[in-house]
């Protein structure tokens, strides 16, 4: 008699500061011996929602690499097989930043819950702003002022401010 599969909930999303190591939760309880285990590491990038991309596979014993980008900063966290089939991504990049997959099956259990979703954030701190006014500068004319940052996850935020004429800007800021 096969028995149910169960994934544990996990924490529902990570954030991890680019270039650093993310770890992606993912356990399973199940009645059956670890001798068929068979799990799927997959990804659907933020950038492409459409091409959802394998990311590691465990499958008869042995690991797989799954696509090109990940190769040599995937791994499990733990020796396989094993219920704890949490995996690791190093040197994060902001192209890893998607919802994770982990699709675990144990024969003979069968149904239950066998996938387990994780959100990855990778954040990266905004690029030094680049800012421009355009309309004529004269004395009653409407301007734009625009600032915007190459990089930043989260988008980065602008706060505007009319500064006294008798006030000195600081050396950092950007006129």
């Amino acid at each position: 008699v096969a028995a149910s599969l169960e994934v544990s909930e996990s924490p529902g999303s990570v954030q991890v500061a680019r270039g650093q190591t993310a770890v992606l939760p993912c356990t399973f309880s199940t009645s059956a011996a670890l001798i068929n285990l068979n799990v799927i590491w997959m990804v659907i990038p933020l950038s492409n929602a459409n091409q959802p991309e394998q990311v590691i596979l465990y499958q008869g014993g042995q690991m797989f690499d799954g696509a090109p980008r990940f190769h040599g900063r995937v791994g499990f966290t733990g020796t396989m097989p094993a219920t704890n089939v949490s995996i690791f991504i190093n040197n994060t990049q902001l192209s890893d930043t998607g919802t994770y997959q982990c699709l675990v099956n144990n024969l003979p259990d069968r149904g239950g819950r066998n996938i387990g979703v994780t959100g990855l954030t990778v954040l990266v701190p905004p690029s030094a702003p680049h800012c421009q006014i355009q309309g004529p500068q004269d004395i009653g004319s409407d301007v734009i002022l625009l600032c915007s940052s190459e990089e930043g996850t989260p988008r980065p935020t602008y706060l505007w401010e009319k500064l006294d004429s008798s006030l000195q800007l600081p050396p950092t800021a950007t006129q």
